[in-house]
């Protein structure tokens, strides 16, 4: 034993370093790899973090009124693949003025075949430009903007 060298107090200093930096690299790589998995585009153009969520299992599609005038009625129809009774919040945007209202709908199975209406008869005379969306605090909500007449 008298000709082994004494032991080398940097080594295991250089192996706790060595691994130290790997943990780091690992522990970033996967946090990059969160941040592209779960980030979404927003408005802006930036990207923020922002856990997906399913649409609501709803969709919305307009038709003419049969009372005279330009107005037209939105209709909110229930996807089949949805869990109902669904509580939801219609949100309804005038484009002439940037007034919002809001109502409570309770989304049901039989909308899947006739839709929940909403138009002039029930206070909302739609005009092109104004937006309607439904929303629920599980689900991303669903829009619509109601075009001209053709």
């Amino acid at each position: 034993m008298e000709n082994t060298p004494p032991p080398d107090g940097n080594a295991k200093a250089r192996v706790n370093l060595t691994a130290i930096i790997i943990t780091i690299v690992i522990c970033a790589t996967g946090l990059i790899a969160l941040f592209f998995t779960q980030s979404k585009i927003g408005p802006s153009g930036g990207s923020s973090l922002i856990a997906l969520k399913p649409e609501v299992p709803a969709f919305i599609s307009w038709r003419e009124t049969k009372l005279p005038g330009q107005t037209q009625v939105a209709r909110i129809w229930a996807k089949p693949e949805g869990q109902f009774p669904l509580r939801v919040i219609v949100q309804v945007e005038s484009a002439v003025s940037a007034e919002k209202k809001f109502k409570e709908v309770i989304l049901e199975r039989r909308h899947i075949e006739d839709p929940f209406e909403l138009g002039f008869l029930e206070g909302h005379g739609f005009v092109p430009g104004d937006k309607i969306s439904v929303g629920h605090k599980e689900f991303s909500p669903v829009s619509s903007t109601c075009k001209p007449l053709k």
